[in-house]
């Protein structure tokens, strides 16, 4: 409730003063720095049993090869999975294309998806995909490719 009090109404003054202001407002950040400073002031682990990460490493964790002996247990899994993604994220493409007159090739799509998977997976990254509510916001605030 106290996120979306600071959020809701950010998000109605970039839309609001779109053409006036220079960059949109960080709401967005902002919370994160206010959760985590409520957070770390108030001792929430050690009143609450609440769980917190701790210190986290620096840097990027080296590049290495996944289990590849996993392979044929996932495949029928993540091979619609995959596809399902791409297909949102094609079609979201399409959306906002026809909306703001561009157009996209489908091949570029796929390349770009299964590259930039290919790339994250030797980091141990989640698989990315575009989504409707990301999208959305992201336009809504004003961004661009």
């Amino acid at each position: 409730a106290l996120s979306l009090a600071l959020l809701v109404p950010v998000k109605e003054l970039n839309v609001r003063f779109r053409d006036k202001l220079p960059t949109p407002i960080p709401g967005e950040i902002v919370m994160v720095l206010l959760a985590s400073v409520l957070c770390f002031t108030s001792s929430l682990d050690t009143r609450y049993n609440v769980q917190i990460v701790g210190l986290l490493p620096g840097g990027f964790p080296q590049p290495r090869l996944p289990n590849l002996a996993e392979l044929p247990r996932i495949l029928v899994d993540s091979l619609p999975i995959a596809l399902v993604a791409f297909a949102v994220s094609a079609s979201l493409a399409s959306i906002y294309a026809d909306k703001y007159s561009y157009t996209i090739d489908s091949n570029q799509e796929l390349l770009a998806h299964g590259v930039s998977n290919l790339i994250s997976s030797l980091f141990s990254c989640f698989p990315n995909s575009a989504t409707l509510a990301t999208t959305s916001l992201l336009v809504d605030a004003g961004g661009n490719t």
